[in-house]
């Protein structure tokens, strides 16, 4: 169809509806909306409770308020971009810290060169080679050692499932359509 027969351009045809996958109170706003243009929302799959999925990390989430960082199943970070985003979260709980406020971090993160089957991060410093995830304890060894920081190749719920859960206060994503309205929702 072109512009012309959805109606964009000139009236459009009798019946005619178009769904859009936004929401007025997320969208820009339009002083006028054709009424044939129906804001229907995002469409956003429903999840399992993040208990029925990994009740290990529902009470790890219950400890503290939570900043959530996942970019998504293909990114693959290079060494020197985990290593960036390790020293912004360093300033980050570090003022949260000199507030008086005591925030945990759970980061799905993929080191390109890193094996998928590797699905945490190692756990003690004699696992530690020179590689990515040591120059990431360089700047947040200490939260790590005590478990205040979860490292994570992989998620096993689904992050809609994790942000569900009531004690995610941040979620930092790729700004995809779906990540964008999980975090909303």
């Amino acid at each position: 169809m072109t512009a012309n027969e959805l109606g964009v351009l000139k009236p459009a045809p009798a019946g005619l509806r178009i769904l859009v996958a936004n929401s007025p109170d997320l969208d820009y706003p339009f002083d006028i909306l054709p009424s044939h243009v129906i804001p229907c929302g995002p469409i956003i799959r429903p999840s399992l409770d993040l208990g029925k999925v990994d009740q290990s990390l529902e009470i790890w989430l219950a400890r503290g308020p939570t900043v959530y960082v996942n970019l998504g199943t293909h990114l693959e970070m290079t060494k020197l971009e985990a290593v960036e985003m390790a020293a912004a979260f360093r300033q980050f709980l570090d003022m949260a810290d000199a507030k008086g406020q005591k925030l945990q971090l759970l980061w799905k993160l993929k080191i390109k060169g890193v094996a998928s089957e590797d699905k945490v991060a190692p756990s003690s410093p004699e696992q530690y080679e020179e590689d990515a995830y040591n120059a990431i304890r360089r700047h947040l060894g200490k939260e790590m050692d005590t478990d205040q920081i979860r490292l994570t190749n992989w998620v096993t719920a689904e992050p809609k499932s994790v942000l569900e859960s009531g004690h995610i206060i941040c979620s930092v994503n790729h700004g995809g359509a779906s990540s964008f309205n999980e975090a909303l929702w």
